[in-house]
């Protein structure tokens, strides 16, 4: 039943999976490797302006959302309870024991060491558009992609997510080792998935539970509120009606794909500008031997108009890529926050630089600071 719902779901998540991976292949192809793919088989690109585009962005984004040593949200009491439920004189104990839990919180991040997977998640945005997180009590796990199918609402709510993860069998439960088929020797018979299954429920909750084989593995049912799911699936653009985001890669894919294929006619054309060649007028006086095994310094007997050396003549016509290029640089530049940046050299940046940075963001991305805020910093907290 689950595998079957899986590989529904599979074919409407492809077409976003595919646009992931051009993505990927014009910035940091090891992001989305294509199906199949091992570790060495990623394609090389022609330019990094696309990489250092998105590690640009993805560490302004996150400097914005989990400042160091700063919490990243306030805590308050409603003003409309004080002098009702809440009395006047204790307002100051109250909000200082709410400072206690906002720097308790900050501590628990930098505990987890939870901004590395943030930075790879924010990546994951940028390139692929979506990406799902699992913020467990030990650690925060980032999957990409191709390892999860999900539904929403109308109103892009989670409506249903199944993740699947290739596991040896031997890690499993014996109750579960007993109910699987029997190993043939074949390493491929030693795997299996395992599937985690969240689906909502008419009152709003979230029943969770992990399956192999058909069988519910004993011990991984769980029920949720929704403000408390552990898990976290992501979106970098929005698009209403739709399951999954876009991301931000793909709305400068002309620039950056125009930028790949002049790097790449600049790069073959400058290798062989570079050959160097000369050609000997045929019967001359001059001997191509002698040439050869001359060393620097040497006399020989020749004339110098027997020998020409072999030259593209391409100057202009690769002055003019170029200048594309520079163009496409600059403006790519200016796309992912490249050039406009307020950050200093420290270890610690002040408020108010975080505020414009946020604002600056803000301006740039379209309200995508803003969502993450809802999807991601509410939901951690």
């Amino acid at each position: 039943m689950i595998p079957q719902l899986y590989d529904r779901l599979k074919s409407k998540r492809d077409s976003y999976l595919r646009r992931a991976r051009v993505a990927a292949a014009l910035t940091i192809p090891s992001l989305f490797p294509e199906e199949g793919q091992g570790s060495n088989d990623y394609y090389i690109p022609y330019q990094g302006t696309g990489a250092r585009g998105v590690k640009s962005l993805a560490s302004k984004i996150l400097l914005a959302l989990f400042p160091p040593n700063t919490p990243f949200f306030m805590m308050t009491v409603d003003e409309a309870v004080i002098g009702k439920e809440v009395p006047e004189a204790t307002k100051g104990q109250i909000e200082e024991g709410l400072r206690v839990i906002e720097r308790m919180v900050s501590s628990r991040i930098d505990q987890k060491a939870m901004r590395t997977e943030f930075f790879e998640a924010l990546k994951q945005l940028l390139v692929g558009g979506n990406v799902l997180l699992n913020v467990r009590k030990e650690k925060l796990r980032v999957f990409r992609l191709d390892s999860y199918v999900l539904q929403r609402d109308g109103d892009g709510r989670l409506m249903t997510l199944i993740v699947r993860e290739v596991v040896e069998k031997s890690t499993l439960p014996k109750k579960i080792q007993v109910l699987l088929p029997t190993n043939t020797g074949d390493l491929t018979e030693e795997l299996t998935y395992v599937y985690t299954v969240v689906q909502r429920q008419p009152n709003g909750r979230y029943k969770v539970h992990q399956e192999a084989e058909g069988n519910i593995i004993p011990g991984t049912q769980s029920d949720y509120r929704s403000e408390t799911l552990p898990w976290i699936p992501l979106r970098m653009i929005t698009v209403d009606g739709e399951d999954y985001g876009r991301s931000y890669v793909e709305e400068h894919i002309g620039d950056l794909s125009m930028l790949e294929n002049l790097s790449k006619a600049l790069l073959e054309g400058s290798m062989a500008a570079a050959r160097v060649l000369f050609l000997v007028k045929p019967n001359s006086t001059t001997k191509i031997k002698s040439l050869r095994d001359a060393v620097n310094g040497d006399f020989i007997n020749g004339n110098a108009d027997d020998v020409i050396p072999l030259q593209l003549n391409k100057f202009a016509d690769f002055r003019i890529a170029k200048e594309k290029v520079n163009d496409l640089e600059q403006a790519l530049a200016a796309a992912f926050m490249m050039t406009q940046s307020i950050q200093r050299d420290a270890e610690r940046v002040t408020a108010e630089e975080i505020r414009v940075l946020t604002n600056e963001l803000e301006a740039t991305l379209g309200g995508v600071y803003s969502l993450l805020a809802q999807e991601l910093q509410l939901p951690l907290i």
